[in-house]
């Protein structure tokens, strides 16, 4: 039966200690949240049932596993003190009592029920935990009864309740004493995640992992490392090599034969003991390879490239004037062995490497190789989308060809080596432009770095790739002290956009801000400088083209009020005119430090210029100047109701500059 431990009152220090912190690691809370749980408060806490009030309950002073008191049943038929709860959910718990009794040999007499409530105060008759005492042999002994229990789905509540049954027997007696409950750490930590395992130079083994925290957010606190060259090994002390705190990575050092294959296992403890280990983990056996490069004519033995290849692991070495070939730690598995070096024959070979087993090639004779394959043949170009070419051919009737290459002629004739190395015989080209001519020229080339005679396609004209179209902020737009929402067309097969903004119309380089990969709307954050900005947009299409860029647009920003030197007064009176019903303009002041040029715009909060009334007029200093606006536009009509923004720029002959920015309202 779960949790029953016979207990001495007597116990020994240290056990008591040992089982102390035993309880206090595994508890993630240290409150017990039983309410009076020794009975020294008498039965404050408890409510209590008995069976037709057959049989009693009292406390007993002069009997106790704890302090002073417990709580005493005798000849009770059935009955039970009990102590309502309230429980988080997604939480453990671990509930226990000590308990005793004179039915020597009788079962179920003292027990410990766990049961639990809705938040209404039903009874969940599914799910109930029962810890008894099994066939007590000593009346002397306390007994421990205990349960680690998880609460059901919808409980709110939980019941721990002391219960006895003794079937109306005189001179029957249990006691409890020291009921507990406290919330524990049940949940596992997740093992060591990404494990890598990697032999070093000296044959050590090297191990990195990550640690990711578990559903409760704890993470490990110490990892044990295991180690056998068994791959069905057992998780024990014989077994364990080391253990290491919250960190991702250890060396392994102790190896005897540092050659052989060994397997791990990584076990992750959390705060509260509880573990959970990794797969099995592999390190491979490693072995030497030695062997020696001969030739069939005469020339240097230095510079052949000798490759070992698995797919997990390669292994390259250029041989130099001895032409020895010597890998050691290489990792056991089966290898495809390949030599070469221009004008000489590919050399292949399997090779199997075993662990602590060395491998020696002894002599490899490379044959002189200065005839090229033939050329490839069916050279075909099809431009299946704007913007690119898809090239494919038939292959070299020569099995020594090691890869393809490709030229491209531009209609201008130019010609130009676009791919070096291409192992299938199919290229997509997307480095052209749209309604440009090109033909494109195939060669094969053999692993002795002969090259075939050229074969030539048919000219092509790929489509152009459609190009966005700005929609916003384009013509005299002003942007006052905001960030700018530019947008323009979605296209059709297009994924992402590129834009770029610049003070320069022609985009010179190094006067650029790029925004890369956005979708078609987009609020630029950055800090603009006050004048005209240009802008343009290009589209990244689903087929890896990318198109060109739009024609510049442009906007004008300005910062509602900045001033360096020079002063930036204005004042406009009044603030609300309505200058079609009743003929009211306003005035515009401003006071001129010295000789200036000024320019005073009316702007509506779309940003759209609606009258210019001073362009870059040459101004005394010293004066107040007034300006009169008549709520017209440039066009000498009136404009619409709404806020509009008065722009107003000094420029002094000592470069200084005032821009500000007054407000006026035309309510018709």
């Amino acid at each position: 039966m779960e949790g029953v431990i016979v207990l001495n009152k007597r116990v020994s220090l240290l056990l008591f200690l040992t089982f102390l912190a035993y309880f206090v690691l595994t508890c993630t809370a240290n409150e017990n949240l039983i309410r009076n749980p020794s009975f020294e408060e008498g039965l404050s806490g408890w409510d209590n049932w008995i069976d037709n009030n057959i049989g009693t309950y009292s406390l007993d002073g002069n009997l106790s596993y704890t302090g002073e008191i417990s709580v005493v049943f005798q000849g009770v038929r059935s009955g039970s003190l009990h102590q309502r709860i309230q429980i988080e959910k997604n939480k453990s718990y671990k509930i226990s009592t000590y308990c005793k009794t004179n039915l020597v040999g009788r079962n179920e007499a003292a027990s410990l029920y766990i049961r639990w409530q809705d938040g209404n105060g039903n009874w969940d008759d599914q799910n109930l935990t029962i810890v008894t005492i099994q066939n007590p042999i000593n009346p002397d002994e306390w007994y421990y009864l205990s349960s680690t229990v998880t609460p059901p789905k919808g409980a709110a509540y939980c019941v721990v309740m002391l219960s006895g049954q003794f079937h109306n027997e005189q001179g029957t007696a249990v006691w409890f004493d020291e009921v507990e409950m406290y919330e524990v750490d049940v949940t596992p930590p997740i093992p060591p995640q990404n494990c890598v395992l990697s032999r070093n130079k000296n044959g050590s083994v090297s191990l990195n992992w990550d640690l990711v925290p578990a559903s409760d957010g704890d993470l490990p606190v110490r990892i044990n490392i295991y180690r056998s060259i068994n791959p069905d090994f057992k998780i024990d002390n014989d077994t364990l090599i080391g253990s290491v705190g919250a960190i991702n990575g250890w060396i392994d050092n102790t190896l005897e034969n540092k050659r052989l294959r060994y397997y791990y296992r990584l076990v992750a403890f959390d705060k509260a003991n509880n573990s959970a280990q990794s797969d099995i983990l592999t390190a491979k056996g490693i072995a030497n390879l030695t062997g020696k490069i001969v030739i069939n004519v005469s020339g240097s033995l230095a510079g052949f490239k000798v490759k070992l290849h698995n797919g997990s692991n390669d292994y390259v070495f250029l041989t130099e004037a001895d032409g020895r070939i010597h890998y050691e730690n290489v990792y056991e598995g089966a290898y495809e062995l390949t030599i070469e070096k221009e004008n000489y024959c590919l050399y292949k070979s399997r090779v199997d490497i075993n662990p602590d087993v060395d491998v020696d090639l002894g002599d490899i004779t490379m044959e002189w190789d200065d005839i090229p394959p033939t050329a490839p043949e069916n050279v075909l170009v099809v431009s299946s989308s704007p913007g690119l070419v898809d090239v494919s051919w038939s292959p070299s009737v020569s099995d020594d060809v090691a890869y393809y290459r490709i030229y491209r002629i531009d209609e201008n004739g130019v010609r130009q080596l676009i791919k070096t190395e291409v192992i299938d015989r199919n290229y997509t080209d997307l480095s052209v432009k749209g309604g440009k001519r090109y033909i494109y020229i195939i060669t094969g080339v053999d692993f002795a770095k002969n090259e075939s005679a050229e074969a030539y396609s048919e000219e092509i004209i790929p489509d152009i790739p459609p190009v966005p179209s700005p929609i916003n902020p384009v013509g005299n737009y002003i942007i006052f002290d905001g960030s700018p929402n530019f947008k323009w067309n979605d296209l059709d097969g297009a994924d992402k956009y590129d834009l770029e903004l610049s003070k320069d119309r022609n985009f010179t380089p190094g006067q650029i801000i790029l925004i890369e990969k956005i979708a078609n709307n987009h609020t630029y954050q950055g800090n603009l400088t006050e004048g005209t900005w240009y802008w343009r947009v290009r589209a990244r299409f689903l087929t890896g083209v990318i198109g060109d860029f739009s024609e510049p647009e442009s906007f004008d920003f300005v910062m509602k009020k900045e001033e360096i030197g020079g002063s930036g007064l204005v004042l406009v009176e009044p603030q609300l005119i309505a200058p079609k019903r009743l003929n009211q303009s306003c005035q515009i002041c401003y006071v001129l430090d010295e000789l200036s040029t000024v320019s005073i715009r009316v702007f509506s909060t779309d940003g759209l210029i609606k009258r210019s009334l001073v362009n870059e007029t040459l101004k005394a200093g010293g004066l107040q100047e007034i300006e009169v606006w008549d709520g017209k536009d440039d066009r000498g009509n009136y404009v619409a109701n709404g806020l509009y923004l008065i722009e107003i720029l000094i420029k002094s002959g000592k470069t200084k500059k005032v821009r500000t920015v007054g407000r006026v309202i035309v309510m018709n």
